[in-house]
């Protein structure tokens, strides 16, 4: 329908988003694909929450001053719990402890974002370090399960390797 009092312009009062809000949204929705990768990733799941993660530390790390809209910390919320969800299954009982510790600090950290400056305030400055502690045991746990998927892919390939070696042997000796 064609409005003749349309301009195309933005209604009065209403601004544009700086670049740095863009840039702090930007970054949130990048770890929000991170974690949702964690899902239809599962290979790789290890690999896609330490970027997440990674993405989520830099953010309270760099933030000065400034929040995230609820919808996007709410966007950001669902993708950790349904990482969460899925490391839960993957993840061997004597192994989920650390696991678990750091998504919590991921929740504490993801509603840090949308705090405002007074509510950082009232905070106790160490929840937020734990918090940042915590992601940083679950990274390091991400990239010791990571490590050792390369080590056993490595040592899958150098037996493959070998059985091929003597059936191929094998194989000559009998013909």
């Amino acid at each position: 329908m064609h409005d003749d009092y349309y301009d195309g312009l933005p209604p009065s009062g209403c601004e544009p988003p700086s670049f740095a809000e863009e840039t702090l949204a930007w970054s949130v929705r990048f770890a929000v694909h991170s974690f949702g990768c964690v899902e239809s990733d599962r290979e790789s799941a290890h690999y896609h929450l330490s970027h997440g993660c990674l993405q989520v530390q830099t953010l309270v790390a760099t933030i000065r001053s400034g929040f995230i809209a609820p919808r996007l910390r709410d966007d950001l919320l669902l993708s950790i719990l349904r990482a969460q969800f899925v490391f839960r299954e993957i993840t061997p009982d004597h192994a989920i402890g650390g696991l678990l510790r750091g998504f919590e600090g991921l929740i504490v950290l993801a509603n840090y974002l949308a705090e405002t400056d007074v509510q950082r305030g009232a905070r106790h400055p160490d929840v937020v370090r734990d918090a940042q502690a915590s992601v940083r045991i679950m990274r390091n746990c991400a990239h010791n399960e990571e490590l050792a998927r390369e080590i056993d892919a490595r040592a899958d390939a150098r037996r493959r390797a070998t059985v091929d070696s003597l059936l191929s042997r094998a194989l000559q000796a009998a013909a």
